[in-house]
């Protein structure tokens, strides 16, 4: 049986139009200078919290030095994503685990293969995992609870991780008119995030082949 794959930032496009499952097979997206700024605000983010992982989250170790490259604007979001986390660690009893770019994969059922790349994930003190997408953009992102990439995140890493507890998936995205968004899962709600993601690939599958069986 034929096994599709998925990857997390794909689903809300996969959801709005499930004929596009294949779409990007084979070709390469031309840079943008918006796809270049947010490859160095990633960057520098990620020598950031690769620098400040022996920490306990709650001390900020000046952002602006990983920032030396990029414009301005970029740099001014790098220190204030940074910032902006520590607080969310520092609330939730520090940091226990900080993993920097994770990419997860899961074979969320006997077709369907779910991979992601989370931009951070921090296991906190209060037994509270964050997982976090960096967001440069400059157009309205949708908010953590409506954001289908997230969940996706979400359900890969309960996936790979034994008891993950609860999981807050956190947007980042300075274009928004609120940059800060979270959304909570619990048991009950990585269940039904799971539910969702096998329903947009189901619809997906049957487009691509009307006379399958529904059922993934």
């Amino acid at each position: 049986m034929k096994r599709h794959q998925a990857r997390c930032s794909a689903l809300p496009r996969i959801a709005d139009c499930p004929g596009s499952l294949d779409a990007e097979d084979g070709l390469v997206s031309p840079s943008s200078a918006q796809s270049l700024a947010g490859v160095g605000g990633h960057g520098a983010l990620e020598s950031y919290w690769n620098q400040a992982g022996h920490l306990d989250g709650s001390q900020i170790n000046n952002p602006e030095s990983f920032c030396d490259d990029l414009d301005d604007m970029i740099a001014g979001r790098v220190s204030w994503y940074a910032k902006v986390i520590h607080g969310l660690i520092k609330e939730r009893g520090g940091a226990v685990m900080i993993l920097t770019e994770y990419e997860m994969e899961s074979n969320i059922s006997h077709t369907v293969v779910l991979t992601g790349h989370a931009d951070l994930i921090v296991k906190c003190g209060n037994g509270v995992t964050l997982v976090i997408d960096y967001k440069f953009n400059w157009l309205e992102v949708p908010r953590a609870v409506q954001n289908k990439q997230l969940m996706g995140y979400a359900v890969l890493y309960a996936d790979e991780f034994t008891n993950p507890g609860i999981i807050q998936t956190v947007l980042t995205a300075g274009g928004n008119d609120e940059p800060f968004s979270i959304a909570e899962y619990d048991e009950q709600g990585l269940m039904h995030a799971k539910d969702q993601i096998l329903q947009i690939m189901a619809a997906a599958l049957l487009v691509e082949d009307p006379a399958r069986v529904p059922a993934i």
